[in-house]
């Protein structure tokens, strides 16, 4: 037994702080009982063995975690007695590749992986540890492993990353994470000739009716069936969904044309799904967005989203349940050229926004009113409106300086009218909710009325019934300001946004405009046309006249008078003209 040190100051004694000191100072079996008892009562399991593999040392967490306690084998049968296997499941660990052999070799194996299976038929676990050899001096006695349960901690991660990654309500990937595939899938493209992949947005239509026919659960259950058809399709590499009623879909595909075909055929499989007993009869149908993306096509997932958004909006405007093909390469797609911020910031300055007039017709074919339209005047001083003008112009903030310039504009147009004694139509003229809701552009777009209020009740307003209804009572506020101008007012995309009876009673309302995606297939689809007839009763409900726009042909003309709408307008009863 060592003597503590002549120079250790009187009445402090050294405790023993090595193997050394406590061999020393401890009778083997209590030395023996002490390391046993502070292996027992640590978290990781413990085997210590000699150079041949004999077991010398072995805690009660390492038999519980491998099934069973020490046997006396090699090092050969490790593997196969305790079912030590690679990480696939599947191949067994080879005698040398064990991590405690490797350390019997002279190998320091640090943060090993391995995947237990028992054979007394417990539960696969996922050991992580690390193996160290023995040295007494310069000469290896042996081997040691500590090693934990990993798999409770994995499966953990591995939950919190899918739910990071992962739509909770359909499993499909959230819209940060199939944006990510996609960027990472644009950069594996760079470089790469002729390589590429499809990408289709699907955005369900009318979802909002979806909601209400089948309620919220069912509705959840359909978005449910939705991903898992879009899931299973055979080309399909990634599914995301964005929002409440819009998946992407990345797919295999050679070109653009293969796309397309896999667009046609999710919006045919979608329409034969099978919804409830209940809703026998009711479709879903979608409007897609397609495109064929190789190298240098688009910079970025947030670039091509908002391409798609714009070819679904297509969709829709003509006629939903359709896809949309658009074909992208370095420069912007012609369909998007005035559609973008830049371009209507320009028209604002340039002053080359112009009102255009659609005839509002009475049954017999004689006007009733006018509705302003926006245009945009051309370098060659054509009229036209590019696609996603106005939708941009909302994005960006911008639509409420349209709505006031076009005010202004129809004020003055009015004003001469009167002025030259000539007959003064009743004049229809939006106003977005952007404008409604900020009280400083409201103020400025009332300021105008005001000073023109002799005008006013030659006005009707429209807004539309998704803004009005978001808050009745404040809608209602609004809207009443404005009537007391006189101006009449209109709601506009009615039945777009199915609300209900007792909410449409608390609004100031002269007009309901029925939404034109009601309209536009009443003559093809039965389905249309019982859902424009209960929104034609609802209207009549409330006595108060009803005008269908959107209607294409004398054909659509003649349905909607017969179906009890008061007022038509759309090319099938007057193209209109601008407003000089």
């Amino acid at each position: 037994m060592r003597t503590p040190d002549s120079a250790q100051p009187p009445g402090i004694v050294a405790l023993p702080t090595t193997v050394e000191a406590l061999r020393d100072n401890m009778p083997p079996e209590r030395l023996r009982q002490a390391v046993n008892l502070a292996l027992d009562n640590i978290r990781d399991g413990v085997v210590m063995v000699d150079t041949s593999g004999k077991v010398l040392l072995w805690n009660t967490v390492a038999e519980r975690l491998l099934g069973r306690g020490p046997v006396i084998t090699s090092p050969e049968h490790w593997a196969e007695l305790y079912g030590v296997y690679h990480l696939d499941g599947v191949t067994l660990y080879a005698p040398d590749e064990l991590p405690l052999a490797r350390a019997m070799a002279g190998e320091e194996v640090v943060n090993y992986e391995l995947l237990l299976r028992p054979g007394n038929g417990s539960e696969s676990r996922l050991l992580r540890g690390r193996a160290t050899p023995l040295y007494d001096g310069e000469q290896q006695v042996g081997a040691i492993t500590a090693f934990h349960d990993a798999t409770e901690y994995d499966e953990l991660l591995r939950r919190v990353r899918y739910r990071s990654l992962h739509d909770h309500k359909t499993g499909a990937q959230n819209g940060a994470s199939i944006c990510e595939t996609i960027d990472a899938m644009l950069g594996e493209l760079e470089g790469q000739d002729g390589s590429g992949f499809g990408v289709l947005l699907l955005n369900l239509d009318r979802f909002g009716l979806t909601n209400s026919v089948m309620g919220r659960a069912g509705a959840d259950g359909v978005l449910r069936r939705v991903a898992r058809l879009l899931m299973q399709r055979d080309q399909t590499i990634a599914v995301g969904r964005l929002c409440a009623d819009e998946f992407v879909l990345i797919t295999a595909a050679a070109d653009l044309g293969q796309v397309q075909r896999e667009a046609n055929q999710i919006i045919f499989a979608l329409r034969s799904l099978e919804l409830t007993p209940a809703h026998v009869g009711y479709q879903l149908t979608a409007s897609v967005g397609a495109s064929w993306l190789g190298a240098g096509a688009v910079s970025s997932a947030d670039e091509l989203l908002a391409h798609l958004t714009h070819a679904v909006e297509d969709a829709k405007a003509d006629g939903r349940n359709r896809s949309v093909p658009i074909e992208l390469g370095a420069a912007s797609p012609p369909h998007l050229h005035g559609g973008r911020v830049n371009d209507i910031i320009r028209a604002l300055d340039e002053d080359r926004i112009c009102l255009f007039a659609e005839p509002i017709v009475r049954e017999g074919g004689g006007i009733a009113a006018l509705e302003i339209l926006t245009r945009l005047r051309d370098d060659q001083g054509d009229l036209s409106l590019p696609r996603h003008f106005l939708q941009t112009a909302e994005r960006f903030g911008l639509i409420a300086q349209i709505d006031i310039r076009n005010l202004s504009s129809l004020l003055r147009w009015m004003r001469q009218r009167v002025d030259n004694r000539q007959t003064l139509p009743r004049m229809h003229i939006n106003l977005s909710s952007q404008t409604l809701i900020a009280s400083e552009h409201f103020r400025d777009w009332m300021s105008l009325l005001i000073e023109h209020v002799r005008l006013a009740q030659q006005i009707t307003v429209e807004v539309t019934e998704t803004f009005a209804m978001r808050n009745p009572a404040e809608s209602a506020m609004l809207l009443q300001q404005i009537r007391e101008l006189g101006c009449r007012v209109a709601l506009d995309d009615f039945g777009a946004g199915y609300s209900s009876l007792s909410q449409l009673k608390l609004l100031p309302l002269d007009y309901l405009k029925i939404d034109g995606s009601l309209v536009r297939n009443v003559l093809d689809d039965p389905q249309d046309r019982a859902i424009l007839d209960t929104v034609i009763r609802l209207g009549k409900a409330l006595d108060l006249p009803l005008i269908a726009e959107h209607a294409a042909t004398t054909a659509h003309v003649d349905a909607l008078f017969a179906m009890g709408v008061d007022f038509v307008q759309g090319y099938g009863a007057d193209r209109g003209a601008p407003l000089d």
